[in-house]
């Protein structure tokens, strides 16, 4: 199934089976398509950009590889958790280090 036609199917909450498409195909096109909402009026600018912050920084890399049929909450709920444990490190490092570094 063509990726557009997926991605009209996915918008009218039906079915999407894709055999072939890798997670990081599907991502690139779902940001892609943000600048057209931004240009409708339905987002603003800093949510698009938020998201497409969040795509790149977190999603492609982590799950971007992966079939697109593969991907589920599994995977993402054990990103999360990876990700929130990082958080947690650089947090409690700031606080030993403090704010000058010293």
């Amino acid at each position: 199934m063509e990726l557009a036609k997926m991605l009209t199917r996915s918008g009218a909450g039906k079915p999407v089976i894709a055999r072939k498409l890798i997670a990081k195909e599907y991502f690139t096109t779902w940001i892609g398509c943000l600048d057209r909402h931004v240009e409708l009026g339905s987002l603003r600018p800093e949510t698009a950009n938020w998201y497409k912050d969040k795509v790149n920084t977190h999603l492609i890399p982590g799950f971007g590889g992966l079939p697109l049929s593969k991907l589920g909450p599994n995977h993402l709920e054990d990103g999360y958790s990876k990700a929130k444990k990082k958080a947690e490190k650089l947090r409690r490092l700031r606080v030993y280090i403090g704010p000058f570094g010293h």
